[in-house]
């Protein structure tokens, strides 16, 4: 029943989702211009992902917790596959909630949290200088806030993780021919997977700190 009552929840959410998106780009939504494939692919995106998400934590204070970070890392992923940005109204709220989730339940000292965030904020630039290479300004704010949630040094985890993703699909790009070397990619979905990937498996990088 839980599980029912779950997906029929997230397709719900997964609906109001495409709104959001259309909100932060500042998009007008038109019937007409509604692409079917696309609002069906955000929506059962979001059903899968809360499922996980439930099937990880159960029925706790975490798990909506998780549903709402998931929901959330859906629509940035979304926006910057497709309009290369990052809204700072997204990043803000973001952060926001964290703040929200830090009094909550406290896992991490804000003293960490607060060193994430100036990490996250730093890293990217320092590597950027160092490389000679580019990354977005967007991009560098959303690790600063992803910094807060997970704090340090977690989000030096994070970090490596979207980087190595994202530097190995880049490569495979090149290879078969869909991206030249000039090409900017947007970076946001990998910041995404190593930011969700620290935050519902912590286990797994336990090891790395």
């Amino acid at each position: 029943m839980v599980i029912f009552l779950l997906i029929i929840l997230s397709i719900f959410v997964g609906c109001v989702l495409n709104i959001c998106i259309a909100k932060f780009t500042n998009e007008k939504i038109s019937l007409s211009e509604i692409r079917p494939w696309y609002f069906l692919s955000i929506t059962a995106i979001n059903a899968m992902g809360w499922l996980l998400v439930y099937n990880i934590y159960g029925l706790t204070t975490r798990c909506l917790t998780g549903l709402f970070v998931f929901s959330f890392m859906l629509i940035i992923t979304a926006i910057d596959l497709e309009k290369h940005i990052i809204p700072n109204e997204a990043v803000i709220f973001f952060l926001i909630a964290g703040i929200i989730y830090h009094f909550v339940l406290q896992e991490i000292s804000l003293g960490c949290r607060l060193i994430g965030l100036f990490t996250g904020l730093a890293t990217p630039i320092l590597m950027a200088i160092i490389s000679r290479g580019g990354i977005g300004g967007g991009d560098i704010k959303l690790l600063g806030a992803m910094g807060f949630w997970v704090g340090f040094p977690g989000i030096l985890c994070v970090f490596f993780v979207s980087s190595l993703a994202g530097g190995i699909i880049s490569l495979i790009l090149l290879v078969i021919g869909r991206k030249k070397q000039k090409d900017s990619i947007a970076f946001a979905p990998y910041l995404v997977l190593g930011f969700l990937l620290l935050l519902f498996f912590p286990s797994h990088f336990r090891s790395w700190y």
